[in-house]
């Protein structure tokens, strides 16, 4: 899997895309759901880039995920987000408010 943070949502930017090459303001119904996730995220203590760094080695395809920091302060954050515990109620709860299909929940 490769750029879980492309988009810059789930890092906490306001961009979103690309769409036809170009990166655009994040849409109000994006912002919303990423709203939803940060609450999620705060009620089990995760950083949201955390949840968006590891949802991709939940697969059983997955291998590795590919980040392409642009910095040393990102490669650290990056490394400081892969160390961070997620516990399996996190991802039920995500089922639960349906920002996650139960059949991807470990």
């Amino acid at each position: 899997a490769a750029g879980p943070f492309s988009a810059g949502v789930l890092a906490g930017r306001d961009i979103f895309g690309p769409t036809n090459g170009a990166y655009q303001r994040t849409p109000p119904e994006v912002r919303a759901r990423v709203a939803q996730l940060e609450a999620i995220c705060s009620k089990h203590g995760i950083p949201l880039p955390a949840a968006a760094l590891q949802f991709g080695l939940a697969h059983p395809a997955v291998a590795t995920v590919l980040t392409g920091p642009r910095s040393v302060e990102e490669l650290d954050g990056i490394l400081g987000w892969w160390t961070v515990k997620i516990p399996d109620a996190f991802w039920s709860d995500l089922a639960d408010q349906k920002l996650l299909h139960r059949a991807q929940c470990g």
